[in-house]
């Protein structure tokens, strides 16, 4: 079990970036949370008691079999952070089923498990618009836990890459203490989100260039004519319909880059997201460039690159001395 008494007062200001910090938590989790030996019968639940305020809010997860597979059903409390009572309901308890599976790569092998949770219903969580679908991020390689929440809010600042609101919460699982985790908009198309449709030909997709990034659900594909490595993220099950016509405007995309004629690739790139993502990935000198969680979408036939994601290890969080070096050029041109 871990205890902390962190606290996070201000992550808003870029110019001059004020934290102050107690003790990190720790990531070495204790794994009682996910074994078998309790069987909740979600009937029988009552919400947990929080009669003392705190100055984070708590979200209490109730799950039995939680595995990186499937979903499995779930029951939620989330209390706020300065009464007693639950966040769903300013005056009384408040249970919200839903379901829950381990996430992440390389975070899902650490003892402190990175989660996808889905409400029965469509939720505002603290403002960040209604939606069923959240990530719940254990940032378990950052001592600090701030460097996913620092970079998606500065990002949001330059208004031409869209990228996903967060919240830091102290998260509880089948009554263990998990520590502190950033609940954050998962990325998806939704008009709380990226308010494109596949259903008028839009897409999302992930440059994935490590095979170590492989998932087991998802379908990996290259491009027609750069033959980079992508996985589709919307549509989530594409038909053959809508494959062929991705192919067709990623080939129009890709030659239209090739001819390096501003005049001819600036008809379908948005080149004010390139230049701002691009700036933020050398700012950072981010070691995972490339690897995955570089994302794009294609609206109206113009491809935008983001939303931003995954930056645990930038801001020298690494080991690598290429990437710890504050010298150099870090982001390579890749079309």
């Amino acid at each position: 079990m871990i205890h902390s008494n962190m606290r996070i007062h201000s992550l808003h200001s870029f110019g001059a970036i004020v934290l102050f910090l107690g003790h990190s938590i720790l990531s070495g989790c204790s794994d009682n949370a996910l074994d078998n030996a309790t069987e909740y019968d979600f009937s029988q639940l009552n919400a947990p008691n929080r009669e003392t305020p705190q100055t984070i809010p708590e979200l209490f997860i109730y799950a039995n079999h939680i595995n990186s597979s499937d979903y499995t059903d779930a029951y939620f409390y989330l209390f706020d952070a300065s009464t007693h009572f639950s966040y769903f309901s300013p005056t009384e308890d408040f249970e919200s089923s839903g379901h829950i599976k381990i996430r992440g790569n390389s975070t899902s092998q650490s003892p402190k498990k990175p989660y996808n949770i889905k409400f029965e219903k469509k939720t505002n969580l603290f403002g960040m618009g209604k939606t069923k679908k959240w990530a719940l991020l254990s940032n378990p390689f950052d001592p600090t836990l701030i460097r996913n929440k620092l970079i998606y809010d500065l990002a949001s600042n330059l208004s031409f890459i869209y990228s996903p609101e967060s919240y830091f919460i102290d998260v509880w699982v089948n009554d263990t203490f998990m520590g502190n985790y950033q609940i954050v908009e998962k990325i998806e198309f939704q008009k709380s989100r990226i308010p494109y449709d596949v259903d008028n030909g839009d897409y999302l997709f992930e440059l994935v260039d490590s095979e170590k990034r492989n998932k087991a659900d998802d379908v990996y594909f290259r491009t027609p004519v750069n033959h980079l490595r992508i996985t589709m993220t919307e549509p989530e099950d594409p038909s053959s319909k809508q494959m062929y016509d991705f192919q067709e405007k990623m080939e129009r995309i890709e030659n239209a880059i090739a001819t390096q004629d501003f005049s001819e690739y600036v008809k379908y790139v948005d080149l004010r997201s390139m230049i701002d993502y691009y700036w933020i990935e050398e700012f950072v000198n981010d070691p995972d460039l490339h690897t995955g969680s570089l994302f794009f979408t294609i609206h109206n036939g113009i491809m935008r690159v983001g939303p931003v994601w995954d930056f645990d290890l930038t801001l020298g969080n690494t080991k690598s001395e290429k990437h710890f070096s504050t010298e150099g050029i870090n982001a390579q041109k890749y079309w």
